[in-house]
């Protein structure tokens, strides 16, 4: 029986996919923590996609997100309250969740373009974070009126996203120093 040795290629593709995984439980957990507003609850998922896309190649920060979407949707109990299914998708909260890979994806492309300082931490999170709401505000409009939809689904989020913003150029601060 002939082996083929584990090239530089193989091994990559393997810590990727570790990497994918390990962004993937992130998110769920991160889905857990959780303030239960109607309709949308406030959780640190927006926070994780911003380190997600902080932290990673830009082919990552999307496998990673939609990975988490996909799962999720075909049942894994990753999303918030450990709910799944494709009706989660398609409800109220779906647009955010498709944002999350816009944002991810997005960050992490400025970053490799631009670096990395803590001033452009900020920026990216604040320009992932109106992606993130542009998005979820835009699919639930269709299902309430969009000027409800505006304060709803994001003049009510202003201080929890400025607070995640403030978090996430925190650890990322951190991060960078270690």
């Amino acid at each position: 029986m002939h082996t083929k040795p584990i090239t530089q290629t193989h091994t990559q593709a393997s810590i990727n996919l570790i990497t994918i995984i390990l962004a993937i439980f992130a998110l769920s957990a991160s889905a857990q923590l959780t303030i239960p507003l109607k309709p949308i609850p406030v959780t640190l998922q927006t926070a994780m996609v911003m380190i997600i896309g902080l932290s990673y190649t830009p082919s990552i920060a999307f496998s990673s997100t939609i990975g988490y979407i996909l799962l999720g949707s075909i049942g894994a109990p990753i999303f918030t309250n450990f709910d799944s299914g494709i009706a989660k998708i398609m409800g109220p909260s779906g647009g955010y969740m498709m944002g999350f890979i816009f944002a991810s994806t997005s960050m992490s492309y400025l970053r490799k373009l631009y670096g990395d300082s803590l001033v452009k931490i900020f920026l990216y999170s604040t320009l992932g974070t109106i992606i993130i709401y542009l998005c979820g505000v835009t699919w639930l409009s269709y299902f309430i009126d969009f000027k409800i939809a505006i304060y709803e689904g994001c003049i009510k989020f202003i201080p929890s996203g400025i607070i995640k913003i403030g978090l996430v150029v925190a650890i990322m601060s951190y991060l960078r120093k270690k």
